[in-house]
Formats: structure tokens, C-alpha cells, sequence
């Protein structure tokens, strides 16, 4: 039976690591090589990492596994990559766990870690529930190297969930000259705009559309009365609403979409209503009928 107050300590440090502790705790906490063998034995210990272990159970939470990779290349191990880019909710996860490490020596596998050897710079590091990882920046910039075919919708996604601006990552280009991947984002930013404060990828797919067409750039989530709207073109009273699926789905939103719309137009107001397909397929016939509207509206 371990030590009540040794064991209570390993509980502790656990606790606020996803249920983890690393060997060093485990030898600062009082216990010797001998006696973490014994509570791997007894089932007190689950290795999870060579020198990285879970404490009394392997249900293990996909945070927990990102945090396991990167202890097990303690203390410089960061996640980046794809699984960075899983942790901030801009591409999905799967497959090995991509941890970075500042040197150039060892292979590049580990069990399920894939392991990159890279320059990081410690302002390029951020930490999300516990885990150090890459900033959302320093992600889509590797993101561009390595996952090509995720680099846009993660690059929108980043731009929604995380306000990251077209002139972050030109700046973070800039200072990674000859990044791999450079191509792919020059050719990313030629089309990108300031998120500002949209909040789904339709949004932003709007205000590209308003450049790309010449349109002037609406404000964004205003009110007028009680109701937000998501695009405000101020000078012709046109209010331009992006309907996704999420938000506009249910037969109840589609009731308050309607009042709301009503109300709205009660001020003298002109509201339209775009999908994804008006904006993304149909974009030249929409945004020729945006402006011929928005012309209309200027002269009457």
C-alpha cells in the first residue's frame, strides 16, 4: 500500500494536469525509481509516455493525450501542427500527435508523436487548457507546410474563433523568410480580409465577396432597435443578413428571422437574406445585385 501522504501529493499534482504527472514529480513527491515501479505494478500508475504516466485510470481526454505528447519531450516540447490546430478548434485532429522541439537531434517518431525538429520562438507559444502549443499564427504557418489541404479552412476558422488578421501572419511571413509554404500563403492573403467581428466562416466569406466586387465594406454586427444584424451598408439602409445553418435551421429561428426582418423594415431599412450557395456559388450575380441595390437606394 503506498504512503497516504506521498499518494495524496501524486493525486494533487495530477489534478491539475489532466490527471498526468511526469517521473521527476513523481521522484520530487518522495517516491524512488523502485517505488514508481511498484505503483505501476499495483495499477496505481498507467505509463502512458516513456517517463510520463496516468495516475489511477487511462480514460484518457483528447486534451490529456495532447498534454501526454508533449511531456513526454518535457520541457521543450510544444504541440503544433495539425494538433495544435485541433486544440484551437480550427482543423480536425486524427492520427499521430505533432509535438516541436527546438533542436535538431534524434528521429522523428515516437509511438504515435510525430516530432519536428524546428526553430520556435517563445512569442510564437501559447497555452490552451494546460498544453503549451503554437500560437494560432505560428500554426497556420505550419500548417501551410505540412497540411496544404487544411490551410484555408483552418486559416477562416482561425480568422472567426480567434480574430487573426490577413496582416498577423503577412507580418509573421515576413519574419520567416523562406518558411515552406510561402507560395500557398502569399497566394492565401491575395484574397483575404479583416475578420472584424464576424462570427461564422459565411460571414467572413461575405466581406471577401465585398472585396473582391468592389462593394465598400459594411460594418458588422451593429444594432438597429433591439435586433443585431450581421452587415450594415449605413449610407443606403441596406441590411444584409448571412444565414447559416446553424443559426437558421429550426422552424422557431426561422419565425424570428421573419419578426426580426419586419421590424427592421419598419425603420426603413431593406433587409436581404444570402446562404452559403448564394454567396460562395453565385458570387458575381449576388454581388451584381448587391450593388446595383445599394446604387438604388443611394440615388432614390
Amino acid at each position: 500500500m503506498p504512503d497516504i501522504h506521498v499518494t495524496r501529493a501524486i493525486v494533487a499534482i495530477a489534478s491539475e494536469q489532466q490527471g498526468l504527472i511526469r517521473s521527476r514529480q513523481l521522484y520530487n513527491a518522495g517516491r524512488s525509481r523502485a517505488g514508481v515501479n511498484r505503483l505501476v505494478v499495483a495499477g496505481w500508475l498507467h505509463p502512458i509516455h516513456d517517463g510520463v504516466y496516468a495516475v489511477g485510470h487511462t480514460a484518457m481526454t483528447t486534451h490529456a493525450r495532447y498534454l501526454a505528447a508533449t511531456y513526454a519531450l518535457w520541457p521543450n516540447g510544444v504541440l503544433g501542427h495539425r494538433s495544435a490546430a485541433a486544440l484551437q478548434r480550427t482543423a480536425s485532429g486524427g492520427g499521430p500527435i505533432h509535438v516541436i522541439v527546438p533542436t535538431y537531434n534524434g528521429h522523428p517518431h515516437r509511438g504515435m508523436i510525430r516530432i519536428h525538429r524546428q526553430a520556435i520562438r517563445e512569442d510564437e507559444v501559447e497555452t490552451r487548457h494546460g498544453v503549451r502549443c503554437t500560437s494560432v499564427c505560428r500554426t497556420i504557418l505550419d500548417l501551410a507546410a505540412s497540411a496544404p489541404r487544411l490551410l484555408e479552412d483552418a486559416f477562416e476558422e482561425a480568422q472567426v474563433l480567434h480574430g487573426l488578421t490577413p496582416e498577423e501572419l503577412a507580418c509573421a511571413l515576413v519574419l520567416r523568410r523562406g518558411h515552406r509554404g510561402t507560395v500557398r500563403l502569399r497566394r492565401l492573403l491575395d484574397g483575404a480580409v479583416d475578420p472584424g467581428k464576424v462570427q461564422s466562416r459565411l460571414e467572413l466569406r461575405f466581406l471577401q465577396l465585398c472585396k473582391a466586387y468592389g462593394l465598400p465594406r459594411p460594418l458588422t454586427q451593429v444594432r438597429l432597435g433591439r435586433w443585431p444584424v450581421d452587415f450594415y451598408f449605413p449610407d443606403e439602409r441596406v441590411v444584409v443578413e448571412t444565414d447559416g445553418r446553424r443559426f437558421h435551421a429550426s422552424a422557431a429561428k426561422r419565425r424570428r428571422d421573419a419578426r426580426k426582418d419586419r421590424d427592421i423594415e419598419a425603420r426603413g431599412d431593406l433587409v436581404l437574406r444570402l446562404v452559403w450557395a448564394d454567396v460562395v456559388d453565385c458570387a458575381p450575380k449576388v454581388a451584381a445585385s448587391i450593388a446595383a441595390t445599394l446604387h438604388t437606394r443611394r440615388v432614390s
